[in-house]
């Protein structure tokens, strides 16, 4: 048997896609979805969206930064140590929301594909605790009262 029949038999094969949520990985991730799907009939088991950003602030906090900006980015101090803090704070608020506009792109594009979105590790991943965080969130451990993840759709129930 070849390695092109075994990676086109849908029922032993599937393909799982890894992207980054910006621009230029996001739209390789669907370019290459589109010929998986029209050229190859191969089948996407599940997206992981690698290194999202968390979201800074509580959404209620959102409105404090905007009240905040306005008064120490254009007072007296807007050099300071904490109209510096600000300014990274937005900068983190604003990547969070373009990777969630990324994120929602994916999920336009690649329609009923499970997507599993793995966070950003601050300074990167050291070690095997590192490994086993990411892969406990990529595969949650079931018991006896979870689905078996071919019945939910969910990833890893071929590989």
């Amino acid at each position: 048997e070849s390695l092109s029949g075994l990676i086109a038999d849908r029922q032993r094969t599937m393909l799982s896609l890894v992207s980054l949520a910006r621009e230029v990985p996001v739209q390789e991730t669907i370019e290459l979805y589109a010929d998986l799907q029209e050229r190859h009939a191969i089948e996407v088991g599940a997206l992981f969206v690698n290194q999202v950003p968390p979201l800074p602030l509580s959404s209620g906090r959102l409105q404090w930064l905007e009240t905040a900006e306005a008064r120490v980015l254009c007072g007296p101090d807007p050099k300071g140590r904490l109209a510096a803090d600000l300014r990274l704070t937005r900068r983190l608020v604003d990547e969070h929301g373009v990777a969630r506009a990324q994120i929602c792109r994916l999920a336009a594009e690649l329609p009923g594909t499970p997507r599993i979105e793995l966070p950003a590790i601050p300074g990167g991943i050291h070690g095997v605790a590192d490994l086993l965080r990411l892969g406990q969130l990529a595969f949650p451990p079931r018991d006896e009262h979870t689905a078996h993840p071919t019945e939910n759709n969910a990833p890893g129930g071929r590989r």
